[in-house]
């Protein structure tokens, strides 16, 4: 009787690492910001020998295997109702220096999107955001999203217009239009906490409600003060350019008064931009411009593993299996193993 053993399919074919041991390495790097080269030190510590190469080799196998996935998730994310946007930089390794590239962040439907752009040029706009999008954009005013021609589908971010002032106040604390407009926005910043708080059900009712009753009539507060704001001090200073920012873009920042589906500002994309910051404070660059996308495809999947609430060595090696058929040709349903779809079917499961 001859039997045949084989090997089982893994992310680096006859490789020195383990599916879990790779998995663990992008985890620590794009959950925890812990580089490459300090988790290779701390294997050597416990007396485990390995190169950098062959670490670096892993990951790139890894960034290639979970890539397609990556774009399922960006689909689901275009598909929301609401989408956020920002965008932060990077650093590339390059001859004799580092050179920036653009890091932009796409959240919406519980997940978030991770894409590199080498310039900002403002054509890059519709590559993130394509033709067929249909939902709401919620962004800062960077004149690429306002090319865009959403009109009243595209909010633009209140808490980015409420910054200069608060930035201000840090330096001159006792400066009087300041205050007002922090005490404004603070006040409408309350009626939002109010409006989200109550029963989800009735939450479009109640925030029609109380931002036509209370939210309105602050807003045309903050747009009469920033015009005395500006005739005060000039465009030149910073408290009348943040005033100017306000009457320039003011359709765009009082989107949401309209709009019940529309957040006030911004923050969920700038929030997910913040593990970017501390990547790029433990790590000196991105080897090269390929390296750059692959860490993309690693924060799109797990930060969307974070915000589903997943744990992420359960998620990983669930879906490896299914990556895996997908790598070899035998074509995968990808959208139904995505952070968000995973996630429902688990909540779905619960009793009750």
């Amino acid at each position: 009787q001859v039997v045949v053993q084989t090997t089982p399919d893994r992310i680096v074919p006859g490789g020195d690492f383990a599916d879990e041991t790779i998995h663990r390495f992008v985890t620590e790097k794009f959950l925890d910001a812990l580089p490459f080269h300090r988790q290779v030190a701390r294997l050597g510590r416990d007396g485990v020998d390995i190169s950098k190469q062959t670490v670096n080799d892993a990951i790139n196998a890894w960034g290639h295997l979970f890539a397609p996935l990556s774009l399922a998730i960006l689909a689901q994310v275009l598909a929301s109702t609401v989408v956020h946007a920002d965008a932060s930089w990077q650093r590339v390794q390059a001859p004799g220096t580092c050179d920036r590239i653009n890091l932009w962040t796409i959240l919406g439907n519980g997940q978030v999107a991770y894409r590199i752009t080498e310039d900002l040029r403002h054509e890059r706009a519709r590559e993130l955001i394509p033709a067929g999008f249909a939902g709401r954009l919620i962004v800062d005013a960077w004149p690429g999203w306002l090319k865009l021609l959403l009109g009243e589908r595209l909010g633009l971010c209140n808490a980015h217009a409420r910054r200069p002032f608060a930035d201000w106040l840090k330096r001159h604390p006792n400066t009087p239009q300041a205050l007002q407009f922090i005490a404004l926005y603070r006040d409408l910043y309350r009626c939002e906490h109010d409006a989200d708080s109550g029963p989800p059900e009735e939450l479009l009712d109640r925030r029609r409600r109380i931002r036509d009753e209370r939210s309105r009539p602050i807003m045309a507060m903050i747009l009469k003060l920033a015009h005395e704001t500006l005739a005060a001090y000039g465009k030149a200073h910073q408290l009348g350019d943040g005033s100017l920012y306000i009457i320039d873009h003011w359709d765009g920042l009082t989107r949401f008064l309209d709009d019940p589906l529309m957040p006030i500002d911004n923050n969920a994309a700038e929030n997910a931009l913040r593990v970017n910051a501390l990547i790029r404070k433990n790590s000196m660059f991105c080897g090269s411009l390929d390296a750059a996308h692959r860490d993309a495809v690693a924060m799109t999947v797990l930060q969307s593993c974070r915000l589903a609430k997943l744990i992420p060595a359960d998620y990983l090696a669930a879906v490896t299996p299914r990556l895996l058929l997908h790598r070899r040709g035998r074509k995968q349903d990808l959208a139904a193993i995505t952070p968000a779809s995973m996630a429902a079917v688990r909540q779905a499961s619960k009793p009750g």
